[in-house]
């Protein structure tokens, strides 16, 4: 466990991604007609002439974008914000977060409170991502197998805390807890 209480799989698993990425010494993505979006770029700053890399930015998928894929983006706003710029969506969001995902955050110290579920129209088309990581089966299945402006597409798939919604609250926060430390 790290010191915010977190397990570090999620942080593993991210770490190893950039490596096996930067070890290539290629694009994050070659594939054909991706965008500049997979590439580091690097932008020179006014003054002094240092270079600073631009932060990476990162698109969280689930299918309703009201637990795994906000706890997610809370989470790498929170460990790794100064170099990555963190988002989420889902394919038919909901019309809230699930009060659990909030309070299973709350519980490390990170507030995502005033996150929203958004659609993954809001993004695409729009933005370019370097990432795009999916964390549930569902949307695995069901989304395109291609996204303009995609660098690398990633699957890690975590289980859905909200099943079976019919159980105490203090049951469904445990398993929101569950997918918070892998």
């Amino acid at each position: 466990m790290s010191s915010c209480g977190l397990s570090t799989t999620w942080s593993v698993r991210w770490k190893a991604s950039c490596e096996a990425n930067s070890q290539t010494n290629s694009p994050i993505s070659s594939r054909p007609g991706d965008t500049e979006a997979g590439r580091g770029q690097v932008e020179q700053l006014p003054k002094g002439g240092h270079e600073v890399q631009k932060k990476k930015r990162v698109l969280f998928l689930c299918t309703q974008n009201s637990a795994r894929s906000q706890m997610a983006e809370g989470l790498l706003k929170h460990l790794a914000g100064d170099r990555f710029e963190a988002y989420s969506a889902g394919l038919e969001p909901t019309g809230e977060i699930h009060p659990c995902a909030v309070e299973a955050m709350r519980e490390i110290g990170i507030d995502i409170s005033d996150q929203y579920p958004k659609g993954l129209s809001t993004y695409m088309g729009k933005m370019t991502f370097n990432y795009l990581i999916i964390v549930c089966a569902l949307a695995e299945e069901r989304c395109p197998k291609t996204f303009p402006g995609v660098g690398t597409t990633l699957s890690w798939i975590f289980d859905d805390p909200r099943r079976d919604e019919e159980i105490p609250y203090d049951s469904m926060l445990e398993r929101f807890r569950t997918v918070r430390v892998r």
